[in-house]
């Protein structure tokens, strides 16, 4: 009877119902508990996802980020004939303006002129530059008499940029008079641009 006694005390009592002290003082599990599950560390709020799981693209609402939609994004700017001319001969800003001249040169319309030659008269050489070169891009022939005003008032960069597009357009003889100007230009890179000019109207 000792031994049985002994037993049911080493075994916690009748039936086992208590659970065995473990080696560091806690408590083992019972009878009634489930050794196939295991506390889940990450059950809280804010838990990472287990090793199955995937991270959702549509996790914002659904929503995805659009890089070029905070404060800093850039304006779309217009690229119309029309909306460009305005841009040209009422913008604010030197960059605006330059901007417009520049596009109207890229859209290859020969209409745009009628901005580009206002726009000769911009007060800012930037301005003026852009809207030259574009002309010799367009191929205006009919701008002899606005390029001659331009390098008569122009500093040297703007008489040589000037040559420059008289020979994109390469209508030299509509240009005879302003290429004989240029042979006479103060500066020596003008007079170059202009020599070699002259010498393919001369051919």
């Amino acid at each position: 009877r000792r031994g049985k006694a002994a037993g049911r005390a080493a075994g916690g009592g009748r039936g086992g119902r208590a659970g065995n002290a473990g080696p560091g003082g806690g408590a083992n599990p019972g009878p009634g508990a489930n050794p196939g599950r295991t506390a889940n560390p990450g059950a809280g709020a804010g838990a990472n996802p287990g090793p199955g799981a995937t991270a959702s693209p549509g996790a914002n609402g659904g929503r995805t980020a659009n890089p070029g939609a905070g404060p800093g994004a850039r304006e779309r700017r217009p690229q119309d004939l029309f909306s460009l001319g305005r841009m040209l001969t009422s913008g604010t800003s030197t960059s605006t303006r330059t901007f417009a001249a520049r596009s109207l040169g890229n859209l290859g319309k020969r209409t745009a002129y009628t901005f580009l030659k206002q726009g000769l008269h911009d007060p800012e050489q930037q301005v003026v530059l852009s809207c030259v070169r574009s002309i010799g891009r367009l191929k205006i022939a009919q701008s002899a008499g606005d390029l001659s005003a331009v390098f008569q008032r122009g500093n040297a960069e703007m008489r040589r940029v000037v040559m420059e597009t008289i020979g994109e357009i390469d209508r030299l003889q509509l240009f005879r008079n302003l290429i004989l100007a240029g042979l006479e230009d103060a500066d020596a890179s003008v007079r170059q641009r202009a020599l070699k000019l002259f010498m393919k109207l001369e051919r």
